[in-house]
């Protein structure tokens, strides 16, 4: 592509965009068409996609002739497209702006008048962002269109081949042929809405700018934010949005278009744009308790809407209510958590203040957490009534297999300040404690192996029961032993039992397994671990994916110690009656919730109490070589998975 140098070296303002200047050259310096110019740059020669895409994304051959044509470098040439903000307020591919970022434009720009005057025909870039509305220079709200034909003024990105004057609107308002131009003047509007400098509108588009500038994951905050802005458009709260953006009410009459898909696209006008996101600004960054309240209101100001049965939630659950929020960060979802605290339960403020969807969770390391909390660490952090303890040992191995420690902010919803601070500090200490000294069980490891295996026959069971001379019972008992085994083995619940075991579900499986539990004695228990330790070395002895030797030595349960310092909420496991508990445990007809109800525990406690220490039965046990008889017979229908 020939490069020889204009005759007149034109200039790049100040953020112009690259077709702006192209324009703005060929009426000002050069007094002829677009298409004149663009063939003396030889740039008409350029397979139309790539023209009309020139502002978003230049070929690199194109900037460097165009620098050599100009005198301007190739670096300002592509710092004059929206490469810059690609990964910050955009996303580009293949010269494209792309829409799976949330709210773009692709094509069309605000404009301000006053800056049109001070440099006529200069189209500024980041004029053409969805998160322009406030002309900083000049405290005024960007214009949406032109004055004298009301419509949005068209991007002039091909080669025209008229004389235009770049500060005039360029649209067509001839409803046939030929085209007729507005030529409306777009460096004056008769009518204006100003805002102060210190005004939460001007506020709030100074700090979209540093986040689009500044910001570790620009993108995330953007969404953040179109996502309050979807929640308050819906909520239509026309007084709330008017009294935190400082906004006269009157003057948001009819702004607020409703949305067919709540959330889809950004406001069409400049001015409902920066109400709403001065507002939306606010609630994400402004003092908590201060906008606690309004966070509030606006969840509940918004009408339900039918839910459809594949998202997973039902109306009025706490997922509902967070996903009227579109996808807010962790910051945002806490505040909103926080806000409607006092309007779910504990169980639905946990569970939606620590579970997520595998896409976004971060990946567990290696050596992590089981999928149930240790008992030892789950009973002094129980809250108590209004969430399982269940549901809480599932959350908290969530929040100590994620690597990056995102917990501080992702159970902050859980309980009062108090209860928050401590279950913060215990966990911190849990968390830092699993780093510093890892883990000596690969519970990951041992899921994959013990996948597709019946985990003991009929015989291996029936000759385990006889050493601690105790019933096996018939073939139920059979399926909770396996059951148990293999829950005692990866410290998972009781939902993530394989298919090889799991059998058809039963309304009672709950209530039988604990009641299994709680009926074992501590020669059985003793002898259920001799089995798991042969089990477990003889499938990694014959695991073709090559497990290290050293695994075969790890225990069979674990737990990491606790410190008389260490955080507590309630009692720790031990702080129970044991001696009280073993002997009504010997009289078979005491239920579980009488048993607690005795010792003054919550069943839950009573239960991983009896886990951790069980009666002795009181009969003499003998030893069996699991190992020895496992080689001999080879693991139960061992299967492995890759």
């Amino acid at each position: 592509m020939p490069s020889r140098p204009l005759a007149i070296a034109p200039s790049l303002a100040a953020d112009e965009w690259l077709p702006s200047a192209i324009s703005r050259w060929a009426w000002e310096h050069f007094h002829t068409t677009r298409q004149a110019l663009l063939e003396r740059l030889h740039l008409h020669e350029l397979p139309p996609p790539i023209l009309r895409n020139l502002g978003v994304e230049a070929p690199r051959p194109v900037l460097t002739a165009l620098s050599a044509a100009t005198g301007i470098t190739a670096e300002r040439l592509q710092a004059a497209t929206l490469v810059p903000f690609d990964g910050r307020a955009i996303r580009i591919a293949n010269g494209r702006v792309m829409t799976d970022t949330g709210w773009v434009r692709r094509t069309g720009t605000r404009y301000c008048p006053e800056c049109f005057a001070e440099q006529p025909g200069v189209y500024q870039r980041h004029w053409r962002l969805v998160w322009a509305f406030v002309c900083l220079r000049h405290n005024r709200i960007l214009e949406d269109s032109c004055p004298g034909c009301t419509e949005a003024p068209c991007d002039v990105v091909g080669a025209t081949t008229e004389l235009w004057d770049p500060s005039t609107c360029r649209n067509n308002i001839s409803t046939g042929k030929p085209a007729l131009r507005c030529q409306a003047r777009l460096d004056y509007v008769a009518e204006s809405i100003t805002c102060d400098t210190l005004s939460p509108i001007a506020a709030a588009q100074r700090r979209i700018y540093r986040i689009i500038s500044e910001d570790d994951h620009p993108l995330d905050a953007l969404r953040t934010i179109a996502g309050i802005i979807g929640n308050l458009r819906a909520g239509g709260d026309l007084r709330l949005i008017s009294r935190l953006a400082e906004a006269p009410s009157e003057t948001l009459l009819g702004l607020m278009e409703a949305e067919a898909r709540v959330g889809s696209a950004p406001p069409h006008d400049a001015y409902a744009l920066a109400a709403l996101a001065a507002v939306a600004v606010r609630l994400l960054e402004g003092p908590e308790l201060g906008v606690r309240p309004f966070i509030r209101k606006a969840t509940f100001t918004r009408r339900p809407a039918p839910v459809p049965r594949s998202v997973g939630f039902g109306p009025g659950s706490a997922a509902e209510l967070l996903a009227y929020w579109g996808h807010p960060n962790q910051s945002m979802r806490a505040r909103v958590l926080r806000a409607i605290g006092a309007d779910i339960s504990p169980r639905a403020r946990l569970r939606s203040a620590t579970n997520e969807k595998p896409a976004t969770s971060p990946a567990a390391p290696p050596y992590a957490a089981p999928g149930l909390l240790w008992s030892n660490w789950a009973v002094p952090l129980h809250i108590g009534s209004g969430t399982t303890m269940r549901a809480m040992r599932i959350a908290y191995a969530q929040v100590i297999n994620d690597p990056a420690r995102h917990f501080p902010t992702r159970i902050v919803a859980l309980g009062d300040e108090r209860t928050r601070a401590t279950t913060t500090e215990a966990l911190t200490r849990l968390w830092t404690a699993a780093r510093e000294e890892p883990i000596p069980i690969n519970y990951g490891q041992r899921r994959r192996l013990l996948n597709g295996s019946t985990i003991i026959s009929l015989e291996h069971w029936r000759a385990l029961c006889d050493a601690a001379n105790a019933d096996p019972g018939g073939h139920r008992r059979l399926t909770l032993a396996r059951w148990h085994l293999y829950l005692r083995a990866t410290g998972d619940d009781v939902a993530t039992l394989p298919a090889a075991i799991r059998g058809v579900r039963r309304k009672h499986d709950a209530a039988d397994l604990t009641s299994f539990g709680i009926r074992l004695t501590a020669e059985l228990v003793d002898g259920i671990d001799a089995y798991l330790a042969g089990l477990l070395r003889s499938l990694v002895s014959c695991d073709p994916q090559g497990a290290c030797s050293a695994q075969a030595s790890e225990p069979v349960v674990w737990a990491p110690p606790r410190l008389s310092t260490d955080a507590a909420i309630g009692p720790e496991i031990d702080d129970i009656d044991y001696e009280s508990i073993h002997a009504m445990l010997s009289d078979r007809t005491r239920s579980l919730g009488s048993i607690a109800r005795a010792v003054n525990r919550t069943p839950a406690h009573v239960r991983l109490a009896i886990d951790s220490k069980p009666p002795s039965s009181g009969l003499a046990s003998s030893r069996i070589d699991w190992c020895g008889v496992l080689e001999r017979s080879e693991p139960p229908a061992a299967r492995f998975v890759p």
